[in-house]
């Protein structure tokens, strides 16, 4: 008599399963596309994955006036970081130093809260510095210009 109740049960079960898995689509789908231009970006500049190169394109900003946009228009069109930097008059390597200066700052902070040790903030700070000079003078730098251009072509930045 259980085994009969179990497997009606399962029956219902399965039944009510398929059904749902039926239904379910149908009640979610949406009509055509949305309307009006897709949204910007939620996470904007800063959700890029890289935190030496979102420093050199701060560093971009700040020693030569331009807009994130336009260092990631330059970006796209296959400019480096270091021809960016050269058109404007400034030398590679004080985007690099700026970089580095700005590295350092940071595990300073870190290491005076005890998190790391100041040999293991040296090490990083070294690493970010020649991090930021192999992007700095790389050919693959276009890519972040790529990944940018349409937030900023649709107001996805602010400046």
């Amino acid at each position: 008599m259980l085994k009969k109740w179990v497997l009606k049960g399962l029956g219902v079960l399965l039944a009510v399963g398929a059904t749902a898995g039926v239904s379910a689509p149908a009640a979610f789908a949406q009509e055509g596309p949305p309307a009006g231009p897709p949204p910007p970006p939620v996470c904007r500049f800063w959700c890029w994955p890289l935190p030496v190169e979102r420093g050199v394109v701060h560093e971009l900003t700040e020693q030569t006036g331009l807009t994130r946009c336009e260092v990631f228009g330059k970006l796209a069109e296959g400019q480096t970081p270091a021809e960016i930097a050269e058109e404007a008059g400034i030398s590679p390597d004080d985007i690099v130093s700026g970089v580095k200066e700005h590295a350092v700052r940071r595990l300073a902070r870190q290491v005076e809260a005890g998190h790391i040790t100041q040999q293991w903030a040296d090490e990083l700070a070294q690493k970010a510095a020649e991090r930021a000079e192999r992007f700095v003078e790389s050919e693959h730098s276009y890519l972040a210009g790529l990944i940018y251009e349409r937030a900023c072509a649709t107001g996805g930045h602010s400046s």
